[in-house]
């Protein structure tokens, strides 16, 4: 998305009109039912111009989404309102994440886990440009991890402090992959929680157990 349309209250108006509008229809008919026809529709404007402000479909779609993360977001500030150890905050992120992903695991799976190349920073400060309300001041470990590019960069940034800590299995040589494990388990819960109606609390403990065990953690 051009940047300079959001200094222009016609076109400003017109993204949050197509923004609140495909939140609409993820939560009547569900995001895999999103698409341009309905959005012009029920937008009162013609479909063509959706690509005047938005690269595609997946673009706006994503915008979308970050709406849904709003409870997230303020979950993580109250968590990061104390003095944590690297274990301590490393492990309460996780909780945090995988607690409202398995609340909405078809969004955070569509925003997290579909497509590695898009750049969720550029969403999420796209978003925030347009719903400045909505913006949290983090403190900057918790800032520097929520505004990473993707799921794999956002893990890393909390998971790399803890070879700082005496006593857990990661090394500089198996982090990748401990991270890598991290990732597919965390995707492959919340794709179990859109699937059936799996105990949410379960598939979080379950998601937690092996954290601590990959990562050594007692």
């Amino acid at each position: 998305m051009d940047k300079n349309f959001l200094e222009d209250p016609k076109k400003l108006n017109n993204i949050i009109n197509f923004i609140n509008t495909t939140k609409d229809i993820i939560n009547n008919e569900g995001i895999e039912n999103v698409s341009t026809r309905k959005i012009s529709n029920l937008s009162k404007l013609h479909n063509s111009t959706i690509y005047l402000y938005f690269e595609n479909l997946t673009e706006l779609t994503m915008l979308a989404c970050i709406s849904y993360l709003n409870d997230y977001s303020k979950a993580l500030l109250s968590f990061s309102s104390g003095t944590l150890t690297s274990e301590e905050s490393f492990l309460g992120i996780w909780d945090i994440f995988m607690f409202h992903a398995l609340e909405k695991p078809t969004i955070f799976d569509y925003f997290f886990f579909q497509d590695e190349d898009y750049d969720l920073e550029d969403f999420l400060n796209t978003y925030y440009a347009i719903f400045s309300n909505e913006l949290k001041e983090f403190p900057e470990a918790i800032r520097i991890m929520y505004y990473g590019k993707n799921i794999y960069i956002r893990s890393m940034k909390i998971l790399a402090p803890l070879l700082d800590c005496d006593g857990f299995t990661i090394n500089k040589d198996n982090i990748d992959l401990v991270n890598e494990l991290i990732i597919s388990y965390s995707s492959k819960k919340i794709r179990q929680a859109m699937k059936n109606n799996s105990n949410k609390e379960n598939l979080k403990n379950e998601f937690m157990l092996m954290l601590k065990h990959i990562c050594g953690i007692k």
